[in-house]
């Protein structure tokens, strides 16, 4: 069964909360936006039991980072790999792939029979796995002992996976500075007299896509 109707709800619901957030709050900074973000458009109903390889899955991480976007006032063409380090939250798509894991593991270790043996079944027989995660440890065909260990060091597992596979000390201190100059309208930060918005606004656009 095609899960396209499911995530295409879900990506309804993620872009009107993004924009609800953003049209009352728009006037807040930065920070405060992107808490706000993440308190209220942050809860993914149901993608627990998406099917991770859906094209339509990227279509919601897509809209996730443009709302990341809009809340620091960035380029429509900044770099993937910078949203997560500006918002402190891994991508999107990871944060889905945890959330599985952790409903399975869940799933597994419920005080219902039923619903342990229905589980167990499906990641037997079933081939349920929503670890597709290309170019890293994981493959598809695991055994059980080996999901359990990766249900058990999920968070740091994704943590590492990654900050090692896709961050470099180079990236976080372009983040830092892109966010010295983010800080700078508002008073929060300065970079002296000599430069005026215009500049300002220049840095960021290439840094953001440097």
């Amino acid at each position: 069964m095609d899960d396209k109707n499911g995530i295409n709800r879900g990506l309804s619901a993620l872009i009107s909360q993004i924009n609800n957030v953003l049209c009352f709050f728009g006037k807040l900074d930065c920070v405060t936006k992107m808490r706000l973000l993440i308190s209220y458009c942050y809860s993914l109903h149901g993608c627990v039991i998406w099917d991770i390889t859906n094209v339509h899955v990227e279509q919601v991480c897509s809209a996730w980072r443009t709302g990341v976007r809009r809340v620091w006032g960035l380029p429509f063409n900044t770099h993937n790999l910078m949203i997560p380090l500006i918002s402190n939250r891994l991508p999107l798509y990871d944060k889905i792939r945890k959330r599985m894991l952790t409903f399975i593991q869940n799933c597994l270790l419920s005080e219902s029979d039923l619903v342990s043996f229905v589980t167990r079944h499906a990641v037997w027989f079933g081939h349920i796995c929503p670890l597709h995660l290309e170019g890293t440890l994981f493959i598809a065909a695991v055994s059980l002992m080996f999901i359990w260990i990766i249900y058990l060091m999920s968070h740091l597992i994704s943590y590492i996976i990654f900050c090692n596979s896709k961050v470099d000390n180079d990236s976080f201190l372009l983040v830092n500075s892109l966010l010295e100059h983010i800080f700078v309208p508002s008073g929060s930060f300065s970079l002296g007299e000599d430069f005026a918005d215009t500049d300002v606004q220049a840095m960021i656009a290439l840094l953001c896509t440097s």
